[in-house]
């Protein structure tokens, strides 16, 4: 869909770390407005852009990435969790940052895809 093709030109957007933070939210609208997250390669790139942005050395940068995985896991649960191998790592990464707002979005992250599983 044509919305797919608008996920995948703000995708490349985040190469430049000053892009990371205000691309968020276009990406979370475009994935909200279909409804659904895109099928396996886009969605894979998807979870390995946010991958890279929780690991952003700027602290807003990966709180907010990480909560955005959170709420995919809890609006679209399967779907994440079958990425959990992109996913999971970048939490656990996530678990030593200095920032307590990160830390607390990568266990947020971590309880929405359990409780998926559950």
């Amino acid at each position: 869909p044509a919305a797919w093709a608008e996920l995948e030109a703000l995708l490349r957007t985040l190469d430049k770390s000053s892009n990371r933070l205000d691309s968020l939210d276009s990406i979370r609208d475009a994935v909200k407005a279909n409804g659904c997250l895109p099928d396996a390669p886009l969605r894979t790139r998807l979870l390995s852009a946010a991958s890279s942005c929780a690991s952003d050395p700027n602290s807003r940068i990966a709180s907010k990435w990480l909560q955005l995985m959170a709420d995919l896991a809890t609006q679209f649960g399967e779907a994440i969790v079958a990425e959990l191998d992109v996913l999971l790592p970048t939490c656990i990464e996530a678990m030593g940052s200095s920032s307590a707002s990160v830390r607390q979005a990568a266990v947020q992250t971590m309880c929405a895809c359990g409780k998926v599983r559950d």
